[in-house]
């Protein structure tokens, strides 16, 4: 899996360190992380949930070989879990909308074709 970490503009040295240790993973695994967040929470001396608000706020992960099936768009993740839970066959929340409404259209539009075959009986 190929990532990038990109960082807000005005990060401390230190707020970096925690990023870079929040997403640092073991063999590029989805969820195999170096760092567990309590180990990162009693080196930086901040409370358990401080640790993955830090990372959210400050840093996101560019999971450069995943792209919308849909649309191409590539997936950022601002979480762990989001990263574990990334199925391999990602559609973006816009792509999913829209596959959404074509499948009720459709659903519509054979409701309308039975109705109007029931009529012509």
């Amino acid at each position: 899996m190929q990532t990038k970490l990109d960082y807000k503009s005005d990060i401390t040295d230190e707020i970096k360190l925690i990023c870079d240790k929040y997403w640092a993973r073991a063999n590029d695994s989805k969820n195999d992380f170096t760092y567990k967040c309590r180990e990162i929470s009693e080196e930086f001396g901040l409370r358990l949930s401080e640790v993955s608000k830090i990372s959210k706020e400050h840093a996101t992960l560019i999971v450069l070989d995943c792209q919308c099936k849909g649309c191409g768009i590539t997936k950022f993740c601002h979480t762990r879990s989001e990263l574990a839970q990334l199925p391999d066959d990602w559609t973006c929340n816009e792509c999913e909308v829209i596959r959404r409404k074509r499948i009720r259209d459709a659903e519509i539009a054979e409701e309308e074709l039975l109705e109007q075959a029931e009529i012509e009986r």
